[in-house]
């Protein structure tokens, strides 16, 4: 019996599942829901969302990746939802 105990990694994912099960589709779906227009931080969201189920995908079949940096600056008028996308 080794000293060490390993998990043992998969040999595939479906990122399909994996972005059902995370429960992202929910939150993208409120964002449409309560924030209208502002079509292109939405499509920014998006893709961040997909990224990051990437990333741990990555991860759980251990292939060595740097995590994402993830910064944004909201810019623009008084009133334009700036603190409402960002929080």
């Amino acid at each position: 019996m080794p000293d060490t105990l390993e998990t043992e990694r998969p040999s595939a994912v479906d990122l399909a599942e994996d972005f059902r099960s995370s429960g992202v589709a929910d939150i993208l779906d409120q964002l449409d829901r309560e924030l209208i227009g502002l079509k292109p931080v939405k499509q920014r969201i998006r893709e961040t969302a997909a990224l990051l189920l990437v990333d741990r995908a990555r991860r759980n079949l251990g292939i060595a990746a740097e995590p994402p940096t993830l910064h944004m600056s909201f810019t623009g008028n008084p009133g334009t939802g700036k603190t409402t996308v960002a929080l």
